[in-house]
């Protein structure tokens, strides 16, 4: 079993567990916690959590590297891993969130499935498809620089997706999106705030 199952934590590190589920919590609530270099079969960092201002970095799972079926409220998911899908995140639902350099084996290398919301989703990678987002809700998320593709399948709602190599967005339900240049301030250094005159 998971080292933290259910309860609430706060200020906790925890590395090199491994589960079934979860491999740094399952059911769990944690708050300013770090998760790192867990692995399991389902959420490599966690399965079913909520989790407030975490760190969920170097995990890895057959599904959902970083985490599965769990609520993050303003985390930073990097360099998860999952063998399938989901490298940082599977069937979640992810508030103020960013995820970067996470990647999965098949696809969906920084999410897959699940509701992103105002997230950022930066350097993500799968080398079959969809280093990005698959089959997700999108609604004030930028992606920037995820290697094939920013968006497959899915749902976006006042979206940025620009420099993604492969596609930008592809069969997704779109609205008020934008896929030209949005002139960030300065994307190669990771600031993605918009200039001035973004057309944006």
């Amino acid at each position: 079993s998971s080292p933290i199952y259910g309860s609430h934590y706060l200020n906790c590190i925890l590395s090199g567990n491994s589960a079934d589920n979860g491999g740094g919590t399952a059911y769990g609530t944690l708050s300013n916690c770090t998760l790192s270099v867990n692995s399991a079969y389902w959420g490599g960092g966690a399965y079913n959590g909520t989790l407030y201002n975490c760190t969920i970095s170097g995990n890895s799972a057959n599904t959902g590297g970083g985490v599965e079926g769990s609520t993050l409220n303003n985390c930073m998911l990097t360099t998860n891993q999952a063998s399938t899908q989901g490298g940082g995140s599977m069937e979640s639902t992810l508030n103020n969130c960013t995820l970067s350099g996470n990647s999965a084996d098949n696809s969906g290398g920084a999410a897959r499935g699940g509701t992103l919301n105002n997230c950022k989703i930066i350097g993500n990678s799968s080398p079959n498809s969809c280093g990005g987002t698959l089959l997700c809700t999108l609604n004030n998320c930028t992606l920037y620089g995820n290697l094939k593709g920013g968006m497959r399948s899915g749902t976006a709602r006042n979206t940025i997706s620009f420099g993604n190599t492969g596609y930008e967005m592809t069969n997704v339900s779109a609205a008020l999106c934008y896929t030209n240049d949005p002139l960030f301030v300065n994307a190669a250094a990771g600031n993605l705030h918009l200039n001035s005159n973004s057309p944006c």
